[in-house]
């Protein structure tokens, strides 16, 4: 069985970071081209605990540390796909969350 932590998509997986820094900063697709895609990435953000939803999705405490401790603030504006490809914030939020399995 596949779980998160045998992803190797890193292109896909920028749209989790997307997601927390969206859903802390009170927009949770401005970082999203399209949306067609969009329920695939917050059913992992749920799965991953980072995204509840009740009315709207909300950010969990995991999702608000992770902001915090990585200053996912300082990434920027715009298209996460487009912009935000091997920035180091993005590459140290996907290791604790989607480590890479060891042989």
């Amino acid at each position: 069985m596949v779980d998160e932590t045998d992803r190797r998509d890193r292109f896909a997986d920028v749209f989790i970071v997307a997601l927390i820094e969206g859903a802390v900063e009170g927009d949770i697709d401005r970082h999203f081209g399209s949306l067609r895609g969009m329920e695939l990435h917050l059913a992992t953000a749920r799965r991953l605990g980072l995204i509840d939803f009740t009315d709207e999705e909300v950010p969990t405490a995991r999702a608000r540390d992770l902001y915090q401790r990585h200053g996912l603030e300082h990434l920027p504006e715009g298209r996460a796909y487009l912009y935000w490809q091997g920035s180091p914030i993005v590459e140290a939020v996907l290791a604790e969350l989607l480590p890479r399995p060891t042989m």
